[in-house]
């Protein structure tokens, strides 16, 4: 009887503490605060702005739609772009999320420009404004994977502005802004 009653406890604690683990994990697995924080993002979008080939080049306009919605149990945006100007339609595809773990925000973009895929890590903004990532892709000209920074602006009024800088010297060159209006 006494061999009965110590399984019967151990079996009891080996299954409160696989049960513990099980949460532990759904927690650091489940949309948090970082997450709350790309709401604002989430929906259908008219796309203004500008982009640069190259540093020394003129800004060219650009104009498109974007459409951004969660996906994973909200856990990701997946933003779904199209954008044209006089020579290029450019269709691209992204995600954007937050890892718990790791604390930053993590995303992917991959576009009919470019045979790569761009990635981003980054940091909530001191105040909240924006996130700023550290961004690597493949540069078209020189096939190396070249490191940039990208920031996402929250505008108060709704809305945000992604930009794109690539380091020239001392110098960061906006190669791409792009303002997102509500549409």
């Amino acid at each position: 009887m006494l061999t009965l009653s110590l399984f019967a406890a151990f079996f009891c604690s080996a299954q409160n503490e696989r049960k513990n683990q099980i949460d532990e994990l759904r927690s650091a697995g489940s949309p948090g605060d970082g997450h709350r924080i790309l709401d604002q993002l989430e929906g259908r979008w008219k796309v203004r702005g500008f982009v640069r080939i190259t540093k020394d080049a003129n800004p060219e306009m650009v104009s498109g739609t974007a459409k951004l919605n969660w996906i994973l149990g909200k856990r990701f945006l997946q933003q779904d772009f199209n954008c044209s100007k006089v020579d290029l339609v450019l269709h691209g595809l992204g995600i954007l999320g937050y890892d718990k773990l790791q604390n930053e925000y993590v995303g992917i973009w991959c576009d009919s420009a470019n045979t790569g895929i761009a990635s981003l890590s980054g940091k909530l903004a001191s105040g909240g404004e924006g996130i700023v990532f550290q961004i690597e892709q493949t540069d078209l000209r020189s096939g190396k994977r070249v490191e940039g920074r990208a920031e996402i602006l929250f505008n108060p009024n709704g809305g945000f502005r992604y930009s794109v800088f690539m380091q020239s010297g001392s110098e960061w060159i906006e190669l791409v802004r792009l303002d997102y209006k509500r549409g």
